[in-house]
Parts: C-alpha cells; sequence; structure tokens
C-alpha cells in the first residue's frame, strides 16, 4: 500500500510540471500566431473569399444596379430648391437604389424573386443596423415613400433634407450589400498600414541610419587640420580643418610653384593604410596639375618617407600601401604647378 501511495504520489507530482512545461511551451505560438492574425487577418479574409464565391451571379446584379441607380441620383441631384419634377425624379431613383440593395441582401440570404412590383421593405434586423447609423429618420422617409408610384410622388412636396436622407439610406444598404467585398478591401487596406508601411518605415529608416553612419565616417576621415604650403589668393578655399565649404570644387589651392604640398596633422602616432584623394575636375586641365602626386608620412614632422605615387590623371585616386606609423600625412606634387584637391580621406 505504502509502495503503491508512493508510487502514485510520484506520478502525480512528476506529471505537473510536464503539464506545465507542456503549457509554457504551447504558449508563445499561441501568442506569435494572434499577433500574426491581427497584422494578416488571414482567417477573416479566407472568410470573406468564401463568402463571396457563394454569391449568385443574381445578387451581384442587384449590387450593380444599385450602384447605378445611386449614382444617376447623384449625378441628376438638383441643387437646393430645384424643380419639382426634378426632385421626383431624383427621389425615385434613390428609391429604387433602396430597393435593389434590399434585392442583393434578400438573394445573398434566399432565392427568392425579386419583387419588381413595388419596392421591397426593410427588414428587422436591417432597421437595427440603420438605427445604430442614426438613420432612424431616413427609413421613415423611405418607408413613406416607397409605395408610391411616379405620379403620386411628383406631387409629393420633398424637402431638401428628405433628399438627403434618401441619398444616405442608399448608401448605408449599398453598404451592408456590398459588406463582404469592402471588408475584404479593409483587410488590404490594414495589412498595408500595419505590414507594409512599418516594412517601408524600417526600410527607409536603416537607409537614413546607413547614411547618417557613412557621414560620421566621412567627417572623421576628413577633420584632421591641414596646412597648404601657400595660398593663391584669387581661390577661397575652406578653412582648416574643413574640407566642404562654400567653395565646393576644391577645399585649398596653392600658388604656382615647385613641389606644392598639403599636410595634416593626424593628432597622434597612428597607423594609415589607405588615402582616397579626389581631384579637382572643374576646368579645363586642373587634373592634370596634381600629377605626378606622392603621398608622404612622417612621426616628427620632418623626416618624411613616401608610402604611394599617382604618375596618371585621375578624378578619384584610391592608394592602398602597407600600414605605415604616422602622425603627419603630405600630399605633394612633383612639379611647378598649381595644388587644388577636392577632398583627401585618410583611412
Amino acid at each position: 500500500m505504502t509502495n503503491e501511495v508512493g508510487q502514485d504520489s510520484t506520478n502525480e507530482g512528476t506529471q505537473a510540471p510536464a503539464e506545465a512545461a507542456a503549457g509554457a511551451h504551447t504558449e508563445t505560438p499561441a501568442r506569435t500566431w494572434s499577433l500574426v492574425d491581427w497584422l494578416w487577418q488571414g482567417q477573416k479574409a479566407r472568410e470573406l473569399k468564401r463568402e463571396l464565391s457563394q454569391r449568385s451571379p443574381r445578387t451581384e446584379n442587384f449590387v450593380l444596379r444599385a450602384n447605378a441607380t445611386l449614382t444617376a441620383a447623384r449625378n441628376l441631384k438638383p441643387e437646393e430648391g430645384g424643380e419639382k419634377g426634378a426632385i421626383a425624379i431624383v427621389a425615385s431613383l434613390y428609391l429604387d437604389a433602396v430597393h435593389w440593395a434590399l434585392e442583393a441582401l434578400s438573394a445573398s440570404e434566399s432565392e427568392s424573386s425579386p419583387v419588381e412590383s413595388s419596392r421591397r421593405s426593410i427588414g428587422e434586423a436591417l432597421r437595427v443596423r440603420l438605427a445604430q447609423k442614426n438613420l432612424e429618420s431616413a427609413v421613415l422617409t423611405y418607408e413613406k415613400l416607397q409605395n408610391l408610384d411616379t405620379t403620386a410622388l411628383w406631387e409629393t412636396e420633398l424637402s431638401s433634407r428628405e433628399v438627403e436622407q434618401l441619398d444616405q439610406l442608399a448608401q448605408a444598404t449599398l453598404d451592408d450589400a456590398e459588406r463582404p467585398s469592402r471588408e475584404l478591401d479593409n483587410i488590404w487596406f490594414a495589412r498595408l498600414v500595419r505590414v507594409v508601411v512599418p516594412l517601408v518605415l524600417l526600410t527607409a529608416g536603416a537607409l537614413a541610419g546607413g547614411a547618417a553612419i557613412q557621414r560620421a565616417q566621412l567627417l572623421a576621415e576628413t577633420q584632421f587640420p591641414w596646412e597648404a604650403s601657400s595660398k593663391f589668393p584669387a581661390e577661397k578655399g575652406c578653412e582648416s580643418p574643413h574640407q566642404e565649404c562654400a567653395e565646393t570644387r576644391f577645399f585649398f589651392c596653392t600658388d604656382n610653384e615647385n613641389r606644392p604640398w598639403i599636410r595634416f596633422d593626424l593628432g597622434k602616432t597612428r597607423s594609415v593604410s589607405r588615402v582616397t584623394v579626389k581631384n579637382r575636375t572643374d576646368c579645363a586641365g586642373c587634373a592634370e596639375r596634381a600629377v605626378p602626386l606622392v603621398i608622404e608620412v612622417s612621426e616628427d614632422g620632418e623626416n618624411w618617407k613616401e608610402i604611394a605615387r599617382q604618375a596618371e590623371t585621375f578624378e578619384e585616386w584610391k592608394a592602398k600601401f602597407p600600414p605605415a606609423q604616422a602622425r603627419w600625412l603630405r600630399l605633394r606634387a612633383e612639379k611647378r604647378t598649381f595644388l587644388h584637391l577636392q577632398q583627401v580621406r585618410i583611412h
């Protein structure tokens, strides 16, 4: 007995944690599924597509009639104080639009024949839905006019308010008849808002973040204090350490001299392995002035070592070389010339 009780107790003790573990295992997927279903609304979309596929051609025909009649009524609706006959024609079209929308609702529920002799009455279920939209007065106006023939309708005094109520009722009943397709459209729009738009915003944010990182990197590689061997008075250029200013074609320009140069103070001795040089190309012969161009490094500002050379005319020179220790870096033209460059990036 003791063993059986003990065994039972042991089983109960081990079964409860197992069940708890199973519950904990399924809880997260359930939450994940709820989030996905909220974002995509796949189940509801499938139900609406199934409902639309089951609708008969008669139902769609009635919806088309209601749409066409409502559009005609709105196109013909007279201005305030219009002729009595014109108002009667428009009112008749609104009544027909409501009628065909009600026929569509009825056909989607059953295969009853359309009521051609008189306009269909509003059912209780629809009346409740219309009351929720504050259209009780519009329903009363429709019921007052629905069984009038054309002659009687022409003799009835209709206010602009009553005509507007018929318009609102026709739109509301048509919305009800088109509910599956409208709800499906709403799901597609919700998918756009909940999924596509955030993805676009995230992509834009990533691109903006990437651009900001690139900009920060550019500044880090071009904000070293610099000094040129001379300054040509007629060219304005930038002030050190800037390489971007009002004069965007180049950031410095030396006088016409023998072996002009520009040197950068790196602030401390560091390893340098790449230099990217953008030449000035906005005028005829400008690019040729910078060649041959050498890159030199120094740890004391007095003794210089050449680490790269460019002998061909260039627009952008990406100089790569074995890592060199440098406190100062200098670019020097190997002839008598003006030296002017658009940008120097030190990596």
